[in-house]
């Protein structure tokens, strides 16, 4: 599963666990930094034990740890330690986070800091799945200790750092770990949003702004998040129409959305809409849209017929034939949307309706 590399010596790992002796010995500034980086470092060694059975740590390096975890004076080394704590549990005694939160004695707060760097961790040390799930379990059930530190923490963090979300992996893990908790319940979200003096409306415009300069994934995460506020804005739709692939794949909660009709939209977004259907990346995912804005009277049928009818009478007069399939699959849909589910066309109807408008058979 894991090539060889330099965390699989075990001349680092003793190296490692030499220079965090001595660090600890040595009270200052520099020495703090080191050893919280050595600390960094060793959970990697930690973590390839099970793949190349290196040896295991010492019961004297485990004390070690279990001291530095609860006592230390810097909060960043106690959070090292606990996580090289938490990497013994899961890779070399081959237990699970809960069997770890069982055994500790740390209390919520140091808790909480050792998942919420975690989730932060650029290699990942632990399993997404359940570093997820552990942080959001914690937060829940602390509601009054953590919750406020949490949204005020990831709140500040997004407002300070949009123009480098693309390279922040800590940006990343706090919009997820916000879905998270938003999903299972996005009412003590809000409410501890607002109570902490965070506007929700300029939440929105933080995850629209981090969107647009995100890779793919900050884009999903981004989009997911804004579905919980359940309101379809224009910024909502243009970072929808930023990653269609992902908007198709939600396509039924954001009908689900659209049919709700907290509808927040102007004539420019429509427009966009009307544009977006010019392109053969964004086609289906524009036509969704509309249909889900005219079948709740947001916007005329009509005028989405017409566009698309136009559409697709240039291609076929331009002899664009590659685009002919698609775009008859396009028109059926959406006349059988207008008028056979209403009950107000036969498919007899719908056959001359096509030949008026020049499609060949």
């Amino acid at each position: 599963m894991f090539g060889k590399n330099i965390f699989t010596n075990q001349d680092v790992k003793r190296l490692l666990e030499d220079t965090i002796n001595l660090c600890v010995k040595t009270i200052d500034d520099n020495s703090e930094n080191l050893l919280a980086n050595c600390l960094h470092a060793y959970g990697y060694c930690l973590r390839f034990y099970e793949y190349y059975c290196n040896e295991k740590p010492s019961n004297e390096m485990i004390k070690l740890l279990t001291k530095l975890s609860r006592t230390y004076s810097s909060s960043f080394v106690a959070i090292r330690a606990g996580q090289c704590l938490l990497i013994i549990e899961l890779y070399i005694d081959r237990g699970s986070i809960s069997d770890w939160l069982n055994k500790t004695n740390l209390n919520v707060e140091q808790i909480y800091n050792i998942f919420i760097h975690c989730t932060s961790d650029e290699h990942q040390l632990l399993g997404y799945f359940n570093k997820a799930k552990a942080l959001n379990h914690i937060l829940l059930q602390h509601p009054t200790d953590l919750l406020p530190k949490f949204i005020n923490e990831m709140y500040m963090y997004l407002n300070e750092k949009p123009m480098n979300c693309n390279l922040s992996k800590r940006l990343f893990s706090y919009i997820n770990a916000t879905e998270n908790l938003c999903r299972d319940n996005f009412t003590i979200f809000r409410t501890i949003m607002e109570k902490c003096f965070h506007n929700i409306e300029q939440f929105k415009i933080l995850l629209y702004q981090i969107s647009k300069q995100g890779n793919n994934d900050i884009q999903k995460e981004c989009i997911l998040l804004y579905t919980h506020f359940g309101e379809v804005t224009s910024d909502f739709i243009t970072m929808l129409l930023n990653n269609v692939q992902y908007a198709m794949f939600l396509s039924p909660r954001i009908e689900e959305l659209i049919a709700n009709k907290r509808i927040l939209l102007d004539r420019d977004i429509i427009e966009h809409l009307h544009e977006a259907l010019q392109l053969p990346s964004k086609e289906k995912c524009a036509l969704q849209l509309l249909i889900s804005l005219a079948q709740v009277d947001f916007i005329s049928i009509l005028e989405v017929f017409k566009q698309i009818s136009d559409i697709i009478n240039k291609r076929y007069s331009l002899e664009e034939n590659n685009y002919q399939k698609d775009y008859e699959q396009l028109i059926d849909a959406l006349l059988k949307f207008t008028c056979i589910q209403a009950g107000t066309l036969s498919s007899g109807r719908l056959y001359q309706l096509k030949c008026m408008m020049h499609f060949p058979f």
